[in-house]
């Protein structure tokens, strides 16, 4: 009965390049599966759900691909026939030389693939704009009891096709209503005007977005004095 009724949870990870989005998003899973770097790293938007399943779903050249794990298995499951598969040809090199049997390892390298694979290809639009994750959040802190969580990360709301990440977000966000939104910054970035415009997005998706309940975090905040964050705060 209570999984019958649990209430779906939205989060909304945003911020700006490197703002550490898809490190928090791995501490809110409870394993290292989304690809985080010092360097940009997101650039397409990710929908992470708790389940009992590990899958990865996204489109390739109009068409359904899977990728199921299972412990140290992987297999993809297409559901039409390729005619290029140079991306799952990647996405198996990638696992194979990672030397792993984790389940998370595997999950993070095909991700990894996935993320950076247009840009090395020069092939844009090939890859759905969506990634749909699904994992077990078993050594996630989350009230699993009482809820369902979906996760949101988002590419760095500073980069050249802002407003194209966006509406795609919003798409993605149709249907639900009071989403969380947590606006990640790091001290040096708390006062820029890329930062501002994050909360004029989050006004443009009222209703999907709950800004009243903003979750502001600070990456790395140990690095400045307690007195400098303060003035940023103020600022």
């Amino acid at each position: 009965f209570r999984e019958t009724v649990k209430t779906t949870v939205s989060i909304c990870v945003m911020g700006l390049y490197s703002a550490g989005k898809s490190a928090f998003i791995n501490a809110l899973i409870g394993e290292e599966i989304m690809p985080s770097a010092s360097d940009p790293t997101t650039a397409k938007t990710y929908r992470v759900s708790s389940s009992e399943q590990s899958k990865i779903h996204f489109q390739y050249n109009g068409k359904d691909i899977n990728l199921l794990f299972s412990g140290n298995k992987y297999a993809p499951q297409v559901a039409a026939q390729l005619n290029d598969n140079e991306l799952l040809t990647s996405i198996k090199q990638a696992i194979e030389s990672s030397g792993s049997d984790l389940q998370s390892v595997h999950m993070y390298r095909a991700l990894q693939v996935i993320n950076e694979f247009e840009g090395k290809t020069a092939r844009p639009n090939v890859i759905s704009d969506v990634i749909d994750v699904e994992v077990p959040f078993i050594h996630s802190s989350l009230a699993l009891d009482e809820f369902d969580y979906v996760i949101y990360d988002t590419p760095g709301s500073n980069s050249a096709s802002n407003k194209r990440h966006m509406e795609i977000l919003q798409e993605a966000l149709k249907g639900q209503t009071n989403g969380l939104p947590i606006f990640l910054t790091t001290p040096d970035t708390m006062d820029s005007k890329d930062n501002n415009e994050i909360i004029d997005i989050i006004d443009q998706m009222a209703g999907a977005l709950d800004r009243t309940n903003t979750m502001v975090i600070v990456n790395r905040a140990d690095e400045k004095d307690s007195e400098t964050l303060e003035s940023k705060k103020k600022a």
